[in-house]
Formats: structure tokens, C-alpha cells, sequence
């Protein structure tokens, strides 16, 4: 597996759980219950931001010839001027801010070769550094928070509940890009052939994606014109799985494309036109009497992870 690739679909998986970790807690949680020490969620969302803005300014230093520059600190009195500068943030901005501080990290890394990413460089306190290093603290720091997460959730045992959609949409692209990460691995040549899951190739997954997400879809509008979501819903998962799989067999690889792209489009389009009280607003469906939109977007990035994790053990264990 392209080593590069293989580096940045790990930074993907942590970071997919972190936000996951935050879906189905609502705003009063996320904003003013603390989940580590003394930080809120919010809290949270911008020292992970502060800490990929510190180390994209280190991997800029080593791009501009100057590594020399890079002065490594001690955490604890940097997270303490963190917290002092970021504490009045909103949920918003700390979510807003942890997007663009990560995009802008990997937009740093994206045009690298191998080579540059694991050239070792001397720091201003004669210690290697390498952007390697930079892209692996990424994934450790998240998934130490991930860890911080669950031990919170774990002792306060918040009940699920629609929570904001500002994260919902930021675990749905997360959840996402770890999907296609892992899928990427696959080579051209095995993405139709390799089995990632049971029989089913790359290809078939993400078909079978495309599909739930149709399911998923209609199911959003039904809700939207007062009709029962799901009620279509025939026969038990196996065989719907199974059916939808046989009708794309030895369809293009471009065809399965397209249609994961269509219907994630749509599904985010059905999610941007709802306020997070239409999100919450309980629905009798096929599958309860008290259904909510969250709960269906939900369904999509758990698949999406679901399908990731399937993927990433069958290319690993190889």
C-alpha cells in the first residue's frame, strides 16, 4: 500500500471517531458540560484546532528551508494560553476552526512525496523532527480525546439525543473521508475484485453505500410530505443488501461512482435544509413511533464507519 496514503487514512479513522464521539449529545452538553478537566466539548474542539495550527506552522518552517526555527514547548503552558484564549468560543466557531485548521494542515501535506514527509530534520532544540512526525501527533492527539470522550460518556451516560447539526454535518464529512481513504488503498486493478467484506469488492461496498443512502433519501422526504419513512421497506436486510448488490453487477466503475456522489450530495442537501428543531422533531417511521431526522443522518455516517472499519481490516490484514 502507498505508505503516504496509508499515513493520512489513519489520521482519517481518528479523527472520524472523534467527531463520532460528539454526535447525540445536545448543545447544553457540548457547550457547557466539561468532558476533560475543566474543557467542555467546545473547549476541546479548539485546542485540537490550536494544536494542527501549530504543527501546520512547524511543517511550513520545514517547507521554507528554515526547521532550525521550529521550537518545541512544553504542552501544558501551551494548552493553559489555549484555554485562556479560546474559552468564550462558541460551538460554532470551535467546530468551524477545527475544519479549517485541519484542511489546512493536510492541504500542507497533500503535494509531498514520501521522501519529504519522513526526511528528518534538527529543531531548534537539536532534536529530530519530521512532517511524519507532525502527521502522527495528529492522530494521537485526536485519538487521546477520543479516549477522553469515551471515559466521560462512559461515567455520565448522556441518552442519545439529536444534538447540533453544525456537528452532525462535520461527523458526516469526517466519517466519509475516512471511508474513501481506506477505499482508495485498493489499486485500480483490485478495487472490483479484492474482498473487503465477505465476497463484496471496494466497488460493491460503495455501491451498497450509494443504495442505503437512496433508502435514506426517500425516507427524508417522506418525512418532509407527512408520509411514514420506510414503509416501503420489504423482506429483512440480507436480502435487501442482496438484491440491490445483484443489480449492480458488472456495472462500470465510474457508474457506482457517480451514484455515491449523487446521493451523499442529496442527503447533505436534504440535511442543510433543516433546522436543528426539524432535526429533532419526532416522527412516527416504519422502524418507531418516535423517529427524528438526526437519528437517519446518524444511520449514514455509522454505515460509512462500518464499511470503513470492514475495508481497513481486510487491506491490513493483507
Amino acid at each position: 500500500m502507498d505508505p503516504k496514503a496509508l499515513l493520512l487514512a489513519r489520521l482519517a479513522v481518528a479523527r472520524a471517531a472523534l467527531w463520532r464521539e460528539l454526535v447525540g449529545l445536545d448543545a447544553n452538553i457540548l457547550n457547557g458540560e466539561c468532558i476533560c478537566g475543566e474543557w467542555t466539548a467546545a473547549d476541546a474542539l479548539a485546542h485540537l484546532a490550536a494544536w494542527d495550527e501549530i504543527h501546520a506552522g512547524r511543517v511550513a518552517l520545514i517547507l521554507d528551508g528554515r526547521p532550525g526555527a521550529i521550537a518545541l514547548t512544553e504542552a501544558d503552558p501551551v494548552n493553559a494560553r489555549i484555554f485562556a484564549e479560546r474559552h468564550d468560543w462558541t460551538l460554532e466557531r470551535a467546530v468551524r476552526e477545527a475544519i479549517t485548521a485541519r484542511d489546512d494542515f493536510l492541504a500542507l501535506i497533500d503535494p509531498l512525496s514520501w521522501d519529504q514527509i519522513v526526511q528528518p530534520h534538527i529543531t531548534a532544540s537539536r532534536a529530530e523532527y519530521s512532517i511524519r512526525d507532525a502527521t502522527e501527533r495528529r492522530a494521537f492527539h485526536d485519538a487521546l480525546h477520543v479516549d477522553d470522550l469515551r471515559s466521560w460518556r462512559g461515567y455520565a451516560k448522556p441518552d442519545p439525543s439529536p444534538g447540533p447539526k453544525v456537528v452532525l454535518r462535520a461527523a458526516l464529512d469526517a466519517t466519509r473521508e475516512e471511508l474513501l481513504a481506506w477505499a482508495a488503498l485498493a489499486g485500480e486493478d483490485e478495487r472490483s475484485t479484492l474482498p473487503v467484506c465477505g465476497v463484496w469488492s471496494v466497488q460493491d461496498v460503495l455501491g451498497h453505500v450509494a443504495d442505503w443512502e437512496r433508502y435514506l433519501i426517500d425516507g427524508l422526504d417522506a418525512m418532509a410530505d407527512g408520509r411514514v419513512a420506510g414503509a416501503e421497506y420489504e423482506g429483512d436486510d440480507e436480502t435487501w443488501n442482496q438484491q440491490h448488490a445483484a443489480a449492480r453487477q458488472g456495472e462500470p466503475w465510474a457508474t457506482t461512482w457517480a451514484d455515491l456522489i449523487t446521493t451523499r450530495d442529496e442527503l447533505l442537501a436534504r440535511l442543510e435544509a433543516l433546522s436543528d428543531d426539524q432535526l429533532a422533531r419526532q416522527l412516527q417511521t416504519a422502524w418507531s413511533e418516535r423517529d427524528h431526522p438526526y437519528a437517519w443522518f446518524r444511520d449514514a455516517l455509522d454505515h460509512d464507519r462500518e464499511h470503513a472499519e470492514s475495508i481497513r481490516e481486510a487491506l491490513t490484514a493483507r
